[in-house]
């Protein structure tokens, strides 16, 4: 029977740390990227809720000087 050298304490292993860390990072800033972009999804939303009926009161205003001068 052939004889293996199985020994792996005396065998460096790859580096599985450097990669699982460098994982980790990539995941936690891609989680920051996303926390961020939520924020500013929810930023704006309430900052157009809060202009939508100014918004709305011009339309009508413009509307009706445009059927007025016409």
């Amino acid at each position: 029977m052939a004889e293996f050298d199985l020994n792996l304490s005396t065998q460096p292993f790859p580096a599985y740390r450097i990669t699982n860390v460098a994982l980790v990072c990539l995941l936690v800033v891609l989680g920051v990227i996303s926390a961020l972009q939520g924020a500013g999804f929810g930023r704006y939303s309430r900052m157009s809720r809060s202009i939508r009926s100014e918004e709305q009161e011009s339309r009508v205003e413009a509307d009706a000087l445009g059927k007025h001068v016409a």
